[in-house]
């Protein structure tokens, strides 16, 4: 039962995404970033992620092997997607209040459709009543595309290669921070989140294919204009509170490890796609220069 809580959560993260203020524009077409100046002794590089991929960006790829043979350590965004820590998530991630089940927060119609449809998945009631709504909502939201439900995958690369070549891997957020961002929505938010996947899957199933040849792409600028118009993406960021709290985390994490050593770091493309909140912004106004690796 481990094993299935831990597969259903690795996108939680990666689904606090979008926004209703958008990053400047144009955004430069690159998954990769190169981040110096600021009296930085080295630089270091970020990689933008999505989940829902079939496989992984060629382009990105490609670029992968010069960029690890140039740092010292590999950052995640959180260490979430790493197996060693499933234990303690899934710990947080249970239930602690009988009031915020998911048969108490959902209406009996909808609570009865998120039975149905989980047990074609093997969740079980008592499974699904011990976790947070986002872990409904999570298993939802890869049902929708179970072709492509893949957590992180070009995390999962660079982890890999990472581990195959004996870089370090360290997380720049802690998986109580994670999961903190993930309790500060309510479950009235992850109620109506819920409600929506339920009644527009094929909507969301072309959004997430048309983020993901997006993606393969290094399109910013498409994967923007999806966060622009597509509800299943941008509801989040109505918390623009929220996000800032992600923001800064995030940022005070990335200043901590590139002033320490010259290292690449993953996270979700959504933290670039709100001007008001954007990492890169927020970086730059800090003194650093963000630019794309072509």
């Amino acid at each position: 039962m481990r094993k299935i809580v831990y597969c259903m959560i690795l996108t939680m993260i990666g689904t606090l995404t979008a926004s209703h203020s958008y990053a400047k524009e144009p955004i430069a077409n690159s998954l990769l970033w190169k981040i110096s100046g600021n009296s930085l002794k080295n630089d270091s590089y970020i990689v933008l992620t999505t989940p829902s991929l079939c496989e992984e960006s060629s382009s990105l790829m490609s670029k992968m092997e010069y960029v690890l043979h140039k740092v010292k350590a590999y950052y995640t965004e959180t260490s979430i997607n790493n197996p060693n820590t499933a234990i303690e998530t899934e710990k947080l991630l249970r239930i602690n209040d009988s009031k915020s089940t998911l048969n108490k927060i959902l209406s009996s119609k909808t609570y009865m459709r998120v039975r149905a449809k989980l047990s074609i998945v093997q969740v079980d009631e008592r499974t699904l009543n011990n976790y947070k709504p986002i872990y409904a909502y999570n298993v939802l939201s890869k049902a929708v595309y179970p072709e492509c439900s893949h957590a992180n995958y070009t995390e999962f690369l660079f982890r890999a290669y990472a581990e195959q070549y004996g870089i370090p891997v360290k997380e720049l957020l802690s998986i109580k921070d994670a999961v903190s961002i993930i309790n500060d929505y309510g479950n009235d938010y992850w109620s109506n989140e819920i409600d929506y996947v339920l009644n527009n899957e094929q909507e969301i199933k072309q959004t997430l294919a048309s983020k993901a040849e997006f993606y393969y792409k290094e399109d910013i600028q498409g994967i923007n204009s999806l966060y622009k118009s597509t509800k299943f993406l941008n509801s989040r960021y109505e918390h623009s509170d929220i996000e800032k709290k992600r923001t800064d985390l995030i940022v005070k994490g990335i200043i901590g490890a590139i002033t320490k050593e010259s290292c690449v770091i993953t996270f979700d493309v959504s933290c670039v796609m709100n001007q008001s909140t954007s990492v890169f912004d927020r970086l730059e106004s800090l003194g650093y220069k963000v630019t794309p690796v072509k």
